[in-house]
């Protein structure tokens, strides 16, 4: 099994919309968070979140391997999952991104992801959620 791994550093959302390319077709919209990684020369480079309407077209995505040896993947989630990751992102720090998938694609290649995690750092028991009032420095 493979893995690669990386820090979020920054994240961007974009939010797609679009009219079906036939009457049959239903008008659509998509969600996207798109995840980079801190480092000179970081291992993972990108990695695509779309949340799609459709559970059924929900999958862990693929891991394609770049001609300088970085990695980029992409994986598609139900859209109703878009506020535990946005919340995540914007609450937690610091997060990171570990995919596995089972064998190391040559450069230009791409291989299926098996899994990935985002998980934060260590946090102190009880630590609780943090507010301005909950603060008594702050009062």
């Amino acid at each position: 099994m493979a893995t690669v791994e990386g820090r979020i550093s920054t994240y961007d959302l974009h939010f797609d919309h679009g009219r079906g390319k036939t009457p049959a077709q239903p008008d659509w919209r998509t969600k996207f968070i798109h995840l980079r990684f801190e480092g000179s020369a970081p291992q993972l480079t990108l990695f695509i979140l779309s949340f799609v309407p459709d559970r059924q077209a929900a999958s862990t995505g693929d891991v394609i391997k770049l001609s300088d040896g970085t990695f980029r993947a992409s994986a598609r989630l139900p859209a109703e999952e878009f506020p535990l990751y946005y919340d995540l992102l914007r609450n937690e720090k610091p997060v990171s991104v570990r995919l596995q998938y089972d064998q190391e694609p040559a450069a230009g290649q791409s291989a299926v992801i098996t899994s990935f995690s985002l998980f934060t750092g260590p946090e102190p028991v009880g630590e609780g959620e943090q507010t301005a009032s909950a603060n008594p420095i702050n009062s």
